[in-house]
């Protein structure tokens, strides 16, 4: 018996997932300046409440100054703010403002409603199972993978 083509599935499976996050996205009729990596970037702030940017880079699994240009972006369309960390001023932690909060939470109501889609077609012991895999899956890739982030 063959191996299944594990990545192929998987590869299949990522772009049918993005293709029902783009449509469920689309309805909330996002700012412009809103792309994937910069919404991934308020999703992560918002999770963290505030967040430096050394941890930002290691939650999304790429370099520190590949998370630059999106912050930078981000604050000049006043969806994040840097402010001195009250313990180390040397550090710059992030935060949302009010008009990324209205972004996020409609974000959030893209994902629970996709989470919700999958749960009702996967078993909950399932959906334990395939976090799990994917998570190995994702730390064996990470090995091999450079930070292309950038291009």
């Amino acid at each position: 018996m063959e191996n299944e083509n594990v990545f192929m599935r998987i590869f299949e499976t990522t772009q049918v997932l993005q293709r029902a996050l783009q449509s469920r996205l689309s309805v909330l009729q996002l700012p412009t300046e809103i792309t994937g990596q910069r919404l991934r970037v308020l999703w992560e702030v918002s999770h963290a409440g505030s967040l430096r940017m050394s941890e930002l880079a290691s939650r999304m699994g790429v370099q520190p100054r590949t998370v630059t240009p999106f912050v930078d972006a981000l604050e000049t369309a006043g969806f994040v703010t840097r402010k001195s960390d009250p313990q180390d001023r040397r550090v710059t932690l992030l935060e949302l403002t009010g008009k990324a909060r209205s972004v996020v939470e409609g974000f959030h109501q893209v994902v629970d409603g996709i989470n919700g889609r999958i749960a009702g077609t996967v078993s909950f012991e399932d959906q334990r199972a395939l976090t799990s895999i994917l998570g190995r899956i994702e730390a064996a890739m990470k090995e091999d993978a450079p930070d292309n982030s950038e291009n």
